[in-house]
């Protein structure tokens, strides 16, 4: 009589965080910027849009995965000064109407000389046809800094959304470098 009683609490004491306005799995694959055998981040790009007006724009930027003190973390960087607004991006599925915690940690710098950067962080969503909806930054953007800084807060799909693209980059004009680590995005009942 014991056991299955004991057994019982101990399902319920599992079950109760996630029924009480917790939060689910983190949404993002490879969140840990694993990279593959030819060298690409897997489940990761940085668009290549921003750049078709301009594309001698891309070859003054750099992206990839870099080492900061033992930890694996998302960078972009110039290579020389330019005027620019880049992004890693990450397309998940979404569900219209939900909402969802989106976090990240970042640092960085604006080399001197540079007349702005700030980090955004932020989500757009596409419809069942993969048409563009709109997008969702999260309000507390931040300046460069030097220390690794959180960046977290909810947003909520349009109804009508299917898609989500999880973002986070600087929009800068000078010369930058920026690390991002730990990027999640969960869907949560509050």
């Amino acid at each position: 009589m014991k056991k299955p009683l004991a057994l019982l609490l101990a399902t319920l004491a599992l079950l109760l965080p996630s029924s009480f306005g917790g939060q689910g799995d983190n949404l993002l694959k490879n969140a840990d910027f694993d990279i593959d055998a030819e060298g690409v981040v897997a489940d990761w790009q940085v668009p290549a849009y921003p750049f078709s007006d301009d594309p001698a724009v891309a070859e003054q930027l750099k992206w990839g995965v870099e080492d900061v003190k033992g930890t694996k973390c998302l960078a972009i960087s110039t290579k020389e000064f330019v005027k620019s607004n880049l992004w890693w991006e990450q397309m998940v599925k979404g569900n219209g109407g939900n909402t969802y915690e989106v976090s990240v940690k970042v640092k960085g710098e604006l080399l001197e000389g540079s007349k702005y950067g700030g980090v955004q962080v932020g989500v757009h969503f596409l419809d069942a046809n993969g048409q563009y909806l709109s997008y969702q930054a999260i309000p507390d953007v931040k300046e460069l800094s030097d220390t690794w800084q959180l960046i977290k807060g909810k947003i909520t799909a349009p109804d009508d959304a299917v898609k989500m693209g999880f973002r986070m980059g600087v929009n800068f004009n000078g010369g930058v470098k920026v690390f991002f680590k730990e990027p999640s995005l969960t869907e949560t009942t509050n």
